[in-house]
């Protein structure tokens, strides 16, 4: 089993009763372990590398408000690559070609207004230069760092309530 980054976001020290409960269904822990492994770090990365996985990781995890998360991402990022930190704290670098354009506002949206999205926003991707590996790869991290959101929010609620 890989370590649990979500019991360890949210503080869930081993011996709690709410670890213990979740360490009862390993296909999930695990599942979620392995699926961070699968869209952040993927065997092949489809032309999405680590380090614009990891900043846009966190840059969803900063519009759902989770800075624990947006920090654990950031971690993934080379230290000294501003335009990836701009990119993760929220901000479009001067210089990003439409393609990058294309992925900021698309991360933006579908995080922000996910009900929104027609599968015109998602075609328009591709004619903004992204391919259709491209395409599914950033689809595959939008789902999971917003369901990763939605796990933590659910651990804290959890965990705080008497």
């Amino acid at each position: 089993m890989n370590a649990d980054v979500l019991n360890t976001l949210a503080g869930l020290a081993p011996e709690s009763e709410l670890a213990a409960i979740r360490a009862r269904r390993p296909e999930f822990v695990d599942g979620a372990e392995n699926c961070r492994a699968a869209v952040i770090e993927p065997k092949v990365d489809v032309g999405l590398g680590l380090p614009l996985r990891s900043a846009l990781a966190a840059r969803m995890a900063r519009l759902n408000g989770d800075e624990r998360l947006a920090a654990h991402y950031r971690a993934g990022m080379p230290g000294d690559d501003a335009e990836l930190a701009l990119i993760a704290d929220g901000g479009f670098p001067q210089g990003a070609d439409r393609r990058l354009r294309a992925i900021l506002r698309h991360v933006d949206f579908i995080t922000v207004a996910p009900r929104a999205c027609t599968r015109n926003d998602t075609e328009r991707l591709v004619t903004e230069g992204l391919t259709v590996p491209e395409v599914v790869a950033l689809a595959e991290l939008i789902g999971f760092l917003n369901f990763e959101v939605r796990i933590l929010a659910t651990l804290d609620l959890l965990r705080d309530t008497p």
